[in-house]
C-alpha cells in the first residue's frame, strides 16, 4: 500500500457487536484510520461508542451507487476497504474508487468471509486492488449446519415438530422408520476445508464418505483425504443416500447440479447445499423434489439467488425442503476467527509493501508482532487473552518463493493450525532440503497435511499447499513430517530447485 499514513480504511460493516470495537482498534493499531459505516449496527450504545472514537458514515453498502459514493468521499477517497457481507465491488465501483483525481485511491479490499463472488477480481487486478478473504475460517460452523440439514432431511425433524405443535400425532409419525446416517453413503462435492470437516463429522456418525473434486483431486492427492475419491460427479450422485455441495461460485461451477444431475440421484436420497446458490438450480430442485419417481426426496438449502429482505426462491413453500437464511457460517467462533484472520492478512499485506498481489509473509508481522494476536490480545474488549493461540500472520499466509526463512523464524505454538500456501517449487524446495538434512526436522512443527483446494481458494496448476501443525488431533488427516512424507509429496508435486545450503 503506497498511501500516506495513516491510511484511510472504509469499514462497510463491522464485526459482530461483541467484536466490533476490538476489530476497529486492531485495524487502527496497524496504522489504518477506520471510517465506520453504522447502517447495519442497531445497538444505540454501540453506535454512540463507535461514533465517539472514529469518524462515521451511514449508507447502504449493498447499493453499488451508494458504496461508490462512500468510497469517493467527496474526493478524499480511501486506501482500503473492509466488509463482512457480500457487497457489490464491481467494475464500476472499483473504477470510481481508484479514479486518478481522488486524493487517495483504493489499493486493498478485504472481506471477513470465504467467498468473493460479489467482487470483480479481473477489474480489481486491472485497477491494482489487492483482494483478501478468509477461506476456512467458518469451516467448522458450516459443517455443523450441513450435518444438521442432512439429519433433518433424513429424519424429518422440522416436519415432525411442526405436526406435533399442531396436535397431529399421526402426521408426526408418518414415514417412520427413516434412513439414518449410520451405514449411509455420504457424498461431498468439493474437497476444501468445509468438505473435509463435513466428511469427518459424517464419518463420526458412521457414514461411508465419498468425495468428488476438481481434476487436481487426483488419486495421489486423495491418499490422505477422509473419504473415498470418486472421479465422476455422476457416479457420486447415483451411489449416495446424501449428497452435500461444497464448491465455490465460479464460471466452472455455475449450474453444476441441474435437473439432469438431480434425477441421477437415488429415489429417497437427500441433497444439501450450504455452498453457493449458483451451483444448484433452485427451480430444478423444486421440481424434482415434487416428483416422487426420481431424484432426492428431501433437501436442505442455506443459499439462494435472492437473499436478504427481498428473498424469493422457488423452494419457498416446498414441503420437502428445509430452508436456512444463509446462516451456516454465523457462529460466534467462526465470525471471531474470520475477523482475526482478516486483520492478520491486512497486517501481512501492509508489511509486504507497495503493489497489488498476494499477501507476502516475507518480512511481515512475525518479527514485529511475535506470537500475539493483533485483534484479540489482552486488554481490548475481550476480558483477557485470546485462547486460540493463532500466529500474527493468520492462518492463511501466501508468499512468493521458498519457505526456509519463514519456517526457521516461527516454529512453536504460534504455528498450530497455520495454513501456508506457496508455489509448487517453494514446497518442493523445502521437502528437498529436509531430505538432504539441510533443514533439521527438529526446527519444524511436527505434523503436516497436504491441501490442494482450501474452501474456495482455487489453486493454480503450479500451486501446492501444506499445512504444518505443532499438534495433531486426528492421525487420519495429519502425519509426522518424515523422510517418507517428503519423498511421497515430492513425487506428487515434482522436484524443486536443487538444495544449495
Amino acid at each position: 500500500m503506497t498511501a500516506r499514513h495513516p491510511a484511510r480504511l472504509l469499514v462497510v460493516d463491522t464485526a459482530p457487536p461483541e467484536l466490533a470495537v476490538a476489530e476497529l482498534a486492531a485495524f487502527e493499531a496497524l496504522g489504518l484510520q477506520p471510517v465506520v459505516n453504522l447502517r447495519r449496527l442497531t445497538d444505540p450504545a454501540l453506535r454512540e461508542r463507535i461514533a465517539g472514537r472514529w469518524p462515521v458514515l451511514d449508507f447502504d453498502g449493498f447499493d453499488a451507487a451508494q458504496l461508490a459514493s462512500a468510497l469517493e468521499d467527496g474526493g478524499r477517497g480511501f486506501d482500503a476497504l473492509k466488509c463482512r457481507a457480500g457487497i457489490p465491488l464491481d467494475r464500476t465501483v472499483l473504477g470510481r474508487a481508484t479514479a486518478p483525481d481522488l486524493e487517495r485511491r483504493l489499493t486493498l479490499a478485504g472481506r471477513a468471509a470465504s467467498g468473493s463472488e460479489t467482487f470483480d477480481r479481473v477489474a480489481a487486478e486491472e485497477a491494482g486492488v489487492t483482494l483478501l478473504t478468509t477461506p476456512g475460517a467458518n469451516a467448522a460452523a458450516v459443517a455443523e449446519l450441513t450435518l444438521a440439514l442432512a439429519l433433518d432431511a433424513l429424519r424429518g425433524v422440522a416436519r415432525r415438530s411442526a405436526a406435533l405443535h399442531a396436535g397431529d400425532w399421526a402426521a408426526a409419525v408418518t414415514g417412520l422408520p427413516t434412513t439414518g446416517l449410520a451405514g449411509a453413503r455420504f457424498g461431498v462435492v468439493g474437497t476444501g476445508a468445509v468438505a473435509r470437516q463435513v466428511a469427518l463429522l459424517a464419518r463420526a456418525f458412521g457414514a461411508e464418505v465419498l468425495a468428488h473434486g476438481s481434476e487436481r483431486f487426483t488419486a495421489e492427492r486423495a491418499a490422505g483425504w477422509p473419504g473415498r475419491r470418486i472421479a465422476s460427479l455422476a457416479e457420486l450422485l447415483t451411489e449416495c443416500e446424501v449428497v452435500s455441495v461444497h464448491v465455490p461460485a465460479t464460471a466452472g461451477t455455475a449450474g453444476l447440479i441441474g435437473e439432469a444431475e438431480l434425477r441421477l440421484m437415488r429415489p429417497g436420497s437427500v441433497l444439501v447445499n450450504t455452498a453457493r446458490a449458483s451451483v444448484v438450480d433452485e427451480a430444478a430442485l423444486d421440481r424434482v423434489l415434487r416428483d416422487p419417481s426420481a431424484g432426492p426426496a428431501a433437501a436442505g438449502v442455506d443459499v439462494f439467488d435472492r437473499e436478504g429482505p427481498g428473498h424469493r426462491s422457488p423452494l419457498a413453500g416446498n414441503p420437502y425442503c428445509t430452508l436456512s437464511p444463509h446462516a451456516a457460517g454465523m457462529t460466534r467462533s467462526a465470525m471471531r476467527e474470520a475477523s482475526r484472520r482478516l486483520v492478520d492478512a491486512f497486517a501481512a499485506e501492509l508489511a509486504r509493501g507497495p503493489g497489488p498481489g498476494p499477501v507476502s509473509a516475507e518480512g511481515s508481522a512475525v518479527s514485529e508482532q511475535g506470537e500475539g494476536n493483533a485483534v484479540y490480545g489482552p486488554g481490548e474488549e475481550t476480558g483477557g487473552s485470546d485462547p486460540g493461540g493463532a500466529s500474527a500472520l493468520g492462518d492463511l499466509v501466501h508468499w512468493r518463493g521458498g519457505l526456509e526463512g519463514l519456517l526457521r523464524a516461527t516454529p512453536g505454538p504460534a504455528w498450530s493450525g497455520a495454513l501456508v500456501r506457496a508455489d509448487r517449487a517453494g514446497v518442493a524446495d523445502v521437502l528437498g532440503r529436509l531430505l538432504a538434512g539441510r533443514l533439521p526436522l527438529a526446527e519444524l512443527p511436527l505434523w503436516a497435511e497436504s491441501v490442494h483446494l482450501h474452501d474456495g481458494v482455487e489453486l493454480g496448476e503450479d500451486d501446492a499447499v501444506i499445512r504444518f501443525l505443532v499438534e495433531a488431533s486426528s492421525p487420519e488427516i495429519f502425519e509426522p513430517i518424515t523422510p517418507d512424507f517428503c519423498r511421497r509429496w515430492l513425487a506428487v508435486i515434482g522436484p524443486g530447485p536443487s538444495p544449495t545450503g
